[in-house]
């Protein structure tokens, strides 16, 4: 594939720069869904709030070249980009295994399961501690338990 001449040219570089007593640039590298390994020798500094475009696709006027949000992108688009003769601009997150991560990616699945579960506990923590609170009041005599008002009994 056209990606490792790329990975060797780079190895060059960083040998070149080795050589001369330079440090090596922030490489990044990350994974595409393919099984692909990108790898960033540069990363751009300019931020993606600046540039003007949509969630999938903005333009960086640094350097004059659309940058693409691999997250907003499905693994069959990601693999379609990087199909093409020229290396795109790209914005991506990795998961903790180097994995880029899209919008078909499952590795949010997880957490929202995680939250759901968090948010059903809650809720029950909260019942739970109102029928407590409800309980301590008609304990108290404060509100009479036979009556729908608290004021008088209850007739059918």
């Amino acid at each position: 594939m056209r990606r490792h001449g790329v990975e060797d040219e780079e190895a060059k570089i960083l040998d070149e720069l080795e050589g001369l007593g330079l440090p090596p640039p922030s490489v990044v590298r990350a994974r595409l869904p393919d099984g692909a390994t990108i790898t960033i020798a540069s990363p751009c500094p300019e931020r993606w709030v600046s540039m003007v475009g949509d969630d999938r696709v903005r333009h960086c006027s640094r350097c004059d070249k659309p940058v693409y949000n691999l997250g907003a992108m499905s693994a069959a688009e990601v693999s379609a980009l990087y199909s093409g003769p020229l290396t795109p601009c790209v914005r991506f997150f990795r998961r903790e295994d180097g994995a880029v991560m899209t919008s078909d990616c499952h590795a949010s699945r997880p957490r929202r399961v995680m939250l759901r579960v968090l948010g059903a506990v809650a809720l029950a923590v909260g019942a739970i501690a109102f029928a407590e609170g409800l309980e301590s009041l008609c304990y108290r005599g404060r509100i009479d338990p036979t009556t729908s008002t608290g004021g008088g009994p209850i007739t059918s």
